[in-house]
């Protein structure tokens, strides 16, 4: 992923809207005479409702078969949607022989469970994908991204059939990275990804969530109140968090899981001053973070709280070079474990070469990685970093500074030298 844009964009009702709740509020006040306020409703709810729409929905961008009787079904009638279809459900069974049934058969052997209940994956964009294949068995899944939301599953309102079809081809032209790469290109998916109503960030969750054997149960727009309890949020195209329900293929029908998407910043000064985020994190207990084609984000002072939540509420790290800095998990006494080969960034990240883990992964690697993972997109070319928290250190509450400017800078210069710099 690229660098988060400077401005604050946190998962919140926006500015206008509280602009204009405030003035109905003042012209019903000079109205009327006041009233006793009634007692504030906890308007949080646990989980969205069951809806076999949103179900039908994330058939329908899967380009699965559609229960009879939806009323979704007249979108599937077109040529163009059943062109679709087909060419997805090709590509899907490319992917999951070429990238997917190794990566499983490789996680089985050197990435067994039990984990935490909860995963945790900034600069994720859609990428639920790799969150359910690599900890298969979580509970809640928190994704962060810059990519915009979009229609939740099903919601087709004011959408005609060729209008929808339309928004599949949008769709299709996002999945190409994901299918071909294994990871999201952000310069692309900022323009791609939301370009039409349909393609946004809840309809790439269902089509991976749908494909991988999972059936979504429900979907809303939410945000968070400051004790980071999710709450219904209205339908907008500047909505900035979604939830999803769902269920995996081998759960019980009582079982439902749930992944959280918030579309924003968490550069230090946006994520140390939002409440409900760290509310959020606080409540899930021991976490496992999941990093891959993050852009060495963290290597910069402007990322360093988002670094040290990390840190503090882990209890096990899956990632390549691009996400926390080797030499962080090193000086804190974390369990490590190296596969693959370390080629040095590729050219767009030059600066961000890391010899401490290169001369790490000749001397400790545990064989080479069978798929592609980060942005080495050639298998056994890749590399991945397991780090394990000690069992004797308990979960600490993270320091921020709250700055884009103040903290460590690990940068490596034109001769291969690694530097840690602090920054005031």
């Amino acid at each position: 992923m690229t660098r988060l844009p400077r401005p604050r964009l946190a998962p919140v009702c926006p500015a206008l809207c509280a602009a204009l709740c405030a003035a109905a509020l003042l012209a019903t006040a000079a109205a009327a005479p006041p009233k006793p306020a009634p007692a504030k409703p906890d308007r949080a709810s646990p989980l969205p409702a069951a809806d076999p729409e949103v179900t039908a929905g994330a058939l329908l961008v899967a380009g699965k078969p559609l229960p009879d009787g939806s009323r979704l079904r007249r979108y599937a009638r077109t040529a163009e949607y059943r062109a679709y279809a087909r060419k997805m459900n090709w590509t899907w069974g490319w992917f999951e022989r070429r990238t997917l049934t190794p990566l499983r058969a490789w996680i089985a052997e050197h990435l067994p469970g039990p984990h935490p209940k909860t995963v945790f994956y900034p600069f994720s964009g859609p990428d639920i994908l790799n969150a359910v294949t690599f900890f298969p068995d979580a509970d809640t899944y928190l994704l962060f991204g810059l990519e915009k939301v979009g229609r939740i599953p099903g919601d087709l309102a004011g959408t005609d059939a060729e209008g929808f079809a339309a928004g599949m081809v949008a769709l299709r032209a996002s999945l190409d990275h994901i299918i071909g790469l294994n990871f999201f290109r952000t310069a692309s998916m900022r323009v791609e990804v939301g370009a039409e109503p349909h393609n946004g960030v809840a309809a790439l969750m269902a089509f991976f969530l749908t494909h991988t054997g999972h059936t979504v149960l429900g979907a809303r727009y939410i945000t968070l109140d400051d004790e980071g309890r999710p709450v219904d949020a209205r339908r907008s195209k500047w909505a900035k968090a979604v939830q999803l329900t769902f269920r995996g293929p081998q759960d019980p029908p009582t079982r439902t899981r749930t992944v959280y998407y918030f579309r924003g910043d968490i550069s230090d000064h946006a994520w140390a001053e939002a409440a409900g985020f760290q509310a959020l994190v606080a409540r899930q207990g021991p976490m496992a973070t999941f990093l891959k084609a993050a852009s060495y984000l963290m290597y910069e002072p402007a990322f360093d709280d988002i670094r040290a939540t990390i840190l503090a509420r882990s209890a096990i790290i899956v990632e390549e070079s691009s996400g926390v800095p080797y030499h962080h998990l090193v000086s804190d006494g974390w369990d490590v474990t190296l596969y693959g080969v370390y080629d040095g960034p590729i050219d767009v990240f030059e600066g961000k070469c890391q010899p401490d883990l290169e001369a790490a992964i000749e001397k400790a690697s545990r064989g080479t990685l069978p798929f592609s993972f980060g942005y080495s997109h050639l298998p056994g070319r890749s590399h991945m970093i397991i780090a394990r928290r000690p069992a004797d250190r308990a979960l600490t509450t993270p320091t921020f500074d709250g700055s884009p400017r103040a903290g460590l800078r690990t940068h490596c210069d034109e001769a291969g030298e690694q530097s840690v710099q602090r920054k005031e």
